[in-house]
């Protein structure tokens, strides 16, 4: 597949990611390759990598967005060829990804000789301005997340934006100064989050609990994919649902989270794997019970997808204190996920360190599967059956060893879904998704 084609000045090159290896998905990373538009004639000189886009100057020098690295995980900055045709970084020094899995703003747009892109730290994601000589400008900053922007005249920016209580507004930002043009959303009542940091592991981790009003207010842990995303300042349609249903939401950022710079996301890659992440959301939970009286300890559930689905088989795995669990589109067995999974050939690897064959124990010992029998907790299971990152082999499994432990456990598929069910999946099967969960909950907390 050539993806994200894009236009040299002169109209005469396009430039594609696209992959060239001889053992497509079986190989990590991606190609970027230049296309002549009259012969037809491509042209490489990119080395591999984690490239997510490519981008044109007006000079027509080619700038990329991703990693010069095939290893994950990573951060994706910007880069630019020079005429020896060497790679200059221009934002690595920042420690920041200007991608995000959870802003959807990978971009890179030109005024003059300056270029625009994203930014994300800690939970937000903003807009910089780059002069050629790296130089860096934040222009759209604060705890919020821009989930789209386009430039007009380098003084003018165009933005579409997310806060905790606003699921999106169109904004007009000009030279500091920022005019909502929009307010969709103006008779819809949302109960914000609280932000605050947490110490764990000589690091701080980013938290966030939504509280509905009461006493004694059961609360769910939530526990978002990747590891390499992040949850943070933006409109989440799911925290508004379990709070606006009577429930304490508990969300933070591990380690192995997006957002906080190289060392962070890597942190939880090999011996780190269900160690330090572990130690990260104990951790949050402790520090939000302790700052929020109100929330009872003593009914609390934990619930997650993709990764998050791994997070929530391993703590009700390793932890008795969990009342109820929803273990959705989940990794739980590396040793299945490597010879099932689209990403199998190089997930395994990447966040346990170790690679087929020789892999076996360490898969096993990395997964939640093997410790299934000290799951007591009552627990949903989640699962499209069009799923290619984690196969619904992995809830099947998880569901036939709580059957035969003697664990209360219920499984729903959904038909005709992907792995993206709970972003772009039909709006029946989402709002059938919610009640489920909701009714699940409900009977045990």
């Amino acid at each position: 597949d050539e993806r994200y084609p894009a236009w040299s000045p002169d109209g005469k090159t396009i430039a594609v990611i696209t992959d060239q290896s001889e053992g497509r998905g079986l190989e990590p990373g991606l190609d970027v390759i230049e296309i002549d538009v009259d012969s037809g004639e491509t042209s490489a000189g990119i080395p591999r990598g984690n490239w997510a886009l490519a981008a044109y100057g007006p000079d027509g020098r080619l700038h990329l967005l991703g990693d010069n690295s095939v290893e994950w995980p990573g951060i994706s900055t910007v880069w630019r060829r020079e005429t020896d045709g060497s790679l200059t970084p221009l934002t690595r020094h920042l420690d920041r990804s200007s991608a995000s899995l959870a802003a959807g703003a990978a971009r890179i747009r030109f005024v003059g000789d300056d270029l625009f892109t994203g930014l994300e730290d800690s939970g937000a994601f903003g807009v910089i301005r780059v002069e050629p000589d790296g130089t860096v400008h934040h222009l759209v900053t604060g705890q919020r997340v821009v989930t789209s922007f386009d430039t007009f005249d380098g003084e003018t920016l165009a933005l579409t934006v997310s806060e905790m209580t606003e699921p999106g507004k169109v904004v007009r930002w000009h030279d500091g100064e920022e005019e909502r043009l929009t307010d969709f959303n103006a008779d819809l009542d949302f109960i914000d989050g609280h932000h605050f940091r947490v110490p764990s592991g000589g690091v701080e981790i980013d938290a966030w609990v939504f509280l509905p009003e009461g006493d004694a207010v059961p609360a769910l842990l939530n526990v978002h994919g990747g590891p390499a995303s992040q949850y943070g300042f933006g409109f989440f349609d799911e925290f508004q649902v379990y709070a606006g249903a009577g429930y304490a939401v508990i969300a933070c950022n591990p380690r192995g989270s997006s957002g906080r710079g190289l060392d962070f996301v890597q942190a939880v890659a090999g011996d780190g794997w269900g160690v330090v992440d572990h130690a990260d959301v104990d951790a949050v939970v402790d520090a939000a019970l302790e700052r929020f009286p109100q929330i009872d300890r003593e009914r609390l559930g934990v619930m997650g997808g993709s990764y998050g689905g791994f997070m929530t088989g391993w703590l009700t795995a390793h932890e008795d204190r969990w009342k109820s669990a929803v273990v959705e589109r989940a990794l739980l067995s590396f040793n299945s996920f490597s010879g099932t999974s689209d990403i199998g050939a190089t997930f395994p690897r990447f966040y346990t360190g170790d690679d087929y064959p020789d892999a076996w124990d360490t898969w096993w010992e990395k997964s939640p599967l093997a410790y299934v029998d000290q799951v007591s907790t009552p627990t949903l299971i989640l699962h499209s059956e069009n799923d290619h990152r984690c196969p619904i082999e992995q809830a099947e499994q998880w569901f036939m060893a709580l059957l035969r432990n003697g664990v209360p456990t219920e499984f729903l598929r959904f038909p005709g879904e992907s792995h993206e069910l709970t972003r772009s999946g039909g709006v029946a099967h989402r709002k059938q998704r919610f009640e489920a969960i909701l009714d699940w909950h409900g009977r045990h907390l």
